[in-house]
């Protein structure tokens, strides 16, 4: 950007904070508190190997991650032990996988499916102080390899923004291709495939919760005409990253990679509440839908999204969401 770039503010990620929220973002920069970090630093010293290990006590990690996000020193570590990047690797076809399917990316890939990566790479996140040429390199490079890697998903928008992110964090791309893996295959199953199934079966579990927990809400969304998938749907597939600012959507990103759809599905919840107000003052559909947009751009303030998650998770287990993905699933 020209002219005023001295004083523009970014983001720890390198993303620009508009000025007129320049002073909410720096309301909302609360340190982690030393002694949630110490215990953090703690933790980290055998993170993979608890996490590799079913009968590991996760709770006091459970807890860290929703009452904090993890801090920025340890995201990459912990990130790779959640999405078990190890193991994906001791168990590829060969240790040279990834590099070898680099090569192949002409010979292999579809044309079509290529074709659309190029497209979508200058649309991922050019903004980003972080995340320039030789990053738009590796992204192109790790989407096509997953696309070869998996025909059946190939490549699908909004991909493009998590692979970045993941990116941005683990910084090494063979690393950020085995955590795309844990993500498409089997932490958002069925979230990028060309009918969204996936997706549209936690947008009906999002849809009955609201109805049974927000009741005022859904009679709202339905009063109004507005089907509150345009929303969500939107939301569920780039994993938030592109409604919440980058600093918010990555400590969401962090409780997904540790407690999977569950997660997501709960910050769905937690948006809606904290906004039900102004939501519910808007009284036409298409507004709700601006409203929303404008609100959750500004929601800088991680520590009550991250509460309000955490509430949720005492109302909801994660067995009643199951249940009910399994329902319309099978419905």
């Amino acid at each position: 950007s020209t002219g005023d770039a001295m004083t523009e503010v970014r983001d720890t990620f390198g993303f620009v904070i508009l000025p007129e929220n320049e002073q909410l973002y720096k309301s909302n920069q609360n340190p982690m508190p030393q002694n949630v970090i110490d215990q953090w630093d703690k933790l980290a010293e055998n993170l993979s190997t608890q996490i590799g290990n079913e009968k590991a006590n996760l709770k006091e990690l459970q807890e860290l991650i929703q009452a904090n996000g993890i801090p920025s020193h340890l995201r990459k570590k912990a990130w790779t032990a959640f999405a078990n990047i190890s193991e994906y690797k001791s168990k590829a076809p060969s240790s040279d996988y990834y590099k070898s399917l680099v090569k192949d990316i002409n010979v292999k890939g579809s044309p079509m499916v290529l074709d659309q990566i190029d497209r979508d790479i200058k649309r991922t996140f050019p903004e980003c102080s972080k995340f320039q040429e030789e990053e738009e390199k590796k992204l192109e490079r790790v989407l096509k390899v997953f696309s070869i890697h998996n025909p059946s998903v190939g490549y699908a928008q909004s991909m493009n923004f998590v692979c970045a992110v993941l990116l941005i964090v683990l910084e090494d791309e063979e690393d950020a291709f085995w955590a795309m893996v844990h993500i498409v295959e089997r932490v958002l199953t069925g979230y990028y495939l060309s009918s969204l199934i996936g997706c549209q079966i936690d947008q009906k579990v999002v849809e009955s919760l609201v109805e049974k927990h927000l009741p005022k809400l859904h009679k709202h969304f339905e009063e109004t005409g507005l089907a509150l998938s345009l929303v969500t749907i939107p939301w569920l597939l780039c994993v938030y990253l592109l409604a919440l600012p980058m600093e918010t959507a990555i400590v969401v990103f962090d409780n997904m990679l540790f407690r999977g759809r569950y997660a997501i599905i709960l910050t769905c919840l937690a948006i809606l509440q904290l906004n039900e107000k102004i939501i519910t003052q808007t009284k036409e559909g298409t507004s709700i839908a601006m409203v929303l947009r404008d609100i959750t751009n500004t929601m800088f303030d991680k520590a009550g999204l991250l509460k309000a998650i955490f509430s949720w998770s005492a109302n909801i287990k994660e067995a009643e969401i199951i249940d009910l993905a399994t329902k319309f699933r099978e419905g």
